[in-house]
């Protein structure tokens, strides 16, 4: 049995809810660490499955392992009691789905030095300021989670309490933030410390379902706990000009799961006051939130947005690239091969495409084999519906480049139900 040490260097906390299907990977890849100078403090989030009998059976197999029990309380107050109780003078965070390879604690604690309080993963290996670390942040050149990253538990304990259970998306970019806001350097490496799994569909990432209410939320708190905190720099501007653009970026998530963007609402208004003589900063989808609001077909999307499933929308955007694709090649075949094959190859061609979007995008699940299987029988029936119909208007006389729009008309509807049977289903 490993001896506990008093004072180890890294203090390493796992947060879980409902983990008895991963965690135990998660603790091994911990004993399997180079260096031996850490302490793992796992925080059992209220578990109604194994995860509990799982925590308790490596506490008593090792005193490196500390394990905390609560009544549910979210993963911020749960990471929250893990920090408090750290010891190691550094500090990192594992997923209780994820791993670590066997080299992340010792390579990332040698990367302190004098002048650096935090290490992170990066695409380059260099030191940055931290404004230009926060920028990077909200610009999305580097990665807001908190995994792959190690902190000085001194600074960051201040703030291990900062966020209420109502935070549960993004709290990882915000945390991130406030951290860098007392601090001076970043050491940015490349080197791979830390794996993702991508199997686990029950993740917040893959269920959470953005509203208007939670991204005002959000942004308050954004407001509140880090950008009132560094009005008086001189990279302020840029700063807020990027937080901004995240939160319009938020506003096309809703959109996309359902919702409806407030816009008579206090602050949207702030919003679009901020961006008034500031249009030449935005991208044509950022430009779009602000000119949606006057569509007739958003406001009738509105009047229907009750009725239909938040994934109905992704499925419109994915469902026009798919459908723009196979036409694109159908057109340009049909020059050269009968309708028939033309329309066939098209539709197999971007059947590979339209699979990837909709497991990430549409119905966010994992593109298992399973699924492909469950997603090509659905596109057999929906490609035999196609020619089937494709024939049929061709023999009413329609020319070989208006036909297939009247098909797509009637099977685009079709394939969601089919498509949205199989996700659903496996």
């Amino acid at each position: 049995m490993a001896t506990l040490n008093d004072c180890p260097s890294v203090s390493i906390v796992l947060p879980a809810y409902n983990g008895e299907r991963f965690l135990a990977s998660a603790i091994e890849s911990v004993l399997a660490q180079t260096c031996s100078d850490w302490e793992l403090l796992i925080v059992d989030d209220g578990s109604t499955d194994a995860t509990s009998a799982i925590c308790d059976q490596y506490t008593g197999s090792d005193r490196r392992i500390r394990v905390f029990h609560q009544v549910n309380s979210g993963v911020n107050a749960a990471r929250a009691l893990g920090i408090d109780h750290a010891k190691g003078s550094l500090l990192t965070f594992l997923d209780a789905d994820d791993t670590f390879l066997p080299q992340a604690i010792e390579f990332m604690k040698s990367l302190f030095n004098t002048g650096i309080d935090l290490v992170a993963k990066g695409l380059v290996d260099e030191v940055w300021r931290k404004d230009s670390y926060i920028k990077a942040l909200w610009q999305g050149k580097t990665g807001p989670a908190l995994w792959g990253k190690m902190f000085r538990t001194t600074l960051f304990k201040p703030i291990g309490h900062a966020l209420d259970r109502r935070i549960v998306m993004g709290e990882d970019l915000l945390l991130n933030s406030m951290y860098a806001l007392n601090i001076e350097n970043v050491r940015i490496f490349t080197q791979s410390v830390y794996v993702v799994n991508r199997e686990n569909e029950s993740s917040v990432t893959r269920t959470f379902k953005h509203s208007w209410t939670y991204e005002k939320y959000y942004f308050s708190q954004v407001e509140e706990l880090f950008l009132s905190k560094c009005s008086s720099w001189d990279s302020f501007e840029d700063i807020q000009l990027l937080v901004n653009k995240s939160w319009l970026n938020a506003m096309k998530y809703v959109m996309l799961d359902g919702g409806s963007i407030q816009y008579d609402d206090t602050e949207f208004k702030k919003v679009a006051a901020f961006f008034s003589d500031k249009k030449a900063a935005l991208g044509p989808s950022e430009k779009l939130i602000f000119k949606v609001k006057e569509s007739w077909l958003y406001r009738l999307v509105l009047r229907f947005s009750a009725l239909l499933p938040a994934e109905f929308f992704r499925f419109v955007i994915v469902g026009i690239l798919a459908t723009a694709l196979h036409y694109g090649i159908y057109l340009l075949l049909d020059l050269a091969i009968p309708a028939n094959p033309a329309y066939a190859i098209g539709y197999i061609l971007s059947f590979f495409f339209n699979f990837i979007l909709t497991s990430r995008f549409t119905f966010k699940k994992r593109a298992t084999v399973k699924k492909g299987v469950g997603f090509g029988l659905s596109h057999l029936v929906n490609f035999s519906l196609h020619m089937l119909l494709l024939n049929l208007f061709l023999f009413l006389g329609m020319s070989e480049v208006l036909a297939p729009i009247p098909v797509y008309c009637i099977c685009i509807p079709v394939n969601f139900l089919l498509v949205r049977l199989v996700f659903n289903k496996f």
